[in-house]
């Protein structure tokens, strides 16, 4: 027969272990739960409309020369699903004061998620980025695309917008008095938010000598 004395400690032992197990589980449920209230904070703030530079621009073909165009203004909006939601949809018109076209719009979704910010274009995936190096207020966003040195700032004119009127995944409004103009032409192959080369679909575009969009997405 099992001595009393010699199952004592294996009993202490299996509480001891009982009580680290369920401090851990505590633990993780409670950072978890700060995570989520930091993510819901933060949306709340993120939802509306914002504008200023986004660091966006596009190339575009024309007569055998590709032709660069950086955004001077945009305005976007975040969409939550519903009140407090950490995901939703948005909006985004980027504005050019030179070349073939005067804006370019696209829709996308956003999600917040242990305080990084993750967009993910319809349009095209190379405009997907992660930002988690940023300054969010109740009136100003700022920071940095993550992989990229260019820095943003935007300013908050509205916490709902009315934006009906773009209802497609993406549109591009032509300026019809644009006049192509050598300082805007580069050589170079493009490059993706992720800093690698698209030479291969670049090369291809422009040996079919087709003239128009090439891409567009955000500076590096």
């Amino acid at each position: 027969m099992e001595d009393g004395n010699m199952r004592r400690p294996t009993m202490l032992k299996n509480i001891v272990l009982s009580a680290i197990a369920s401090l851990c589980l505590t633990s993780c449920n409670l950072i978890w739960q700060i995570d989520e209230d930091i993510d819901v904070h933060k949306s709340i703030k993120f939802a509306g409309q914002w504008t200023g530079d986004f660091g966006m621009y596009y190339y575009y073909r024309y007569q055998g020369y590709t032709y660069t165009f950086d955004s001077y203004d945009t305005d976007i909006v975040f969409y939550p699903e519903h009140d407090g939601a950490t995901y939703g949809w948005g909006k985004q018109v980027d504005y050019y004061e030179e070349g073939p076209y005067t804006y370019i719009y696209n829709s996308f979704d956003w999600e917040i998620r242990h305080g990084v910010i993750y967009l993910r274009y319809y349009s095209d995936i190379s405009l997907n980025c992660s930002i988690h190096d940023y300054e969010m207020t109740t009136e100003t966003f700022r920071g940095h695309f993550d992989g990229s040195t260019t820095r943003f700032c935007l300013s908050k004119i509205a916490d709902y917008y009315d934006w009906t009127a773009y209802v497609d995944y993406y549109f591009f409004y032509r300026n019809n008095n644009w006049v192509c103009s050598p300082r805007h032409a580069r050589d170079v192959n493009p490059k993706d938010n992720a800093g690698n080369s698209s030479a291969d679909e670049y090369n291809e575009k422009a040996s079919s000598g087709a003239d128009g969009i090439m891409g567009f997405g955000k500076r590096l």
